[in-house]
């Protein structure tokens, strides 16, 4: 699951989908963030409960356990 992030997003929104994607068991969940140029990636560890990145912003790059051999360079994302 891909989330960009909106200006009108609250953070009340933000909550309510990340426990019902939680929930739902989504294996990997990113949070994409245009405002502040940055990507948080949770994914369900054993006790199905996300765990979250560190924020990759730009100068970064990342790899996906869903997207297996690709590197993903943060810079390009917002172009």
């Amino acid at each position: 699951m891909i989330e960009i992030l909106s200006p009108g997003n609250s953070i009340r929104e933000m909550k309510d989908k990340f426990e019902l994607y939680e929930q739902s068991q989504i294996p990997v969940y990113w949070i994409v963030d245009p405002h502040k140029e940055s990507v948080i990636i949770y994914t369900l560890n054993a006790d199905v409960r996300y765990v979250g990145s560190r924020p990759y912003v730009t100068g970064d790059q990342f790899t996906s356990d869903v997207l297996q051999g690709i590197t993903i360079d943060v810079k390009k994302v917002f172009e």
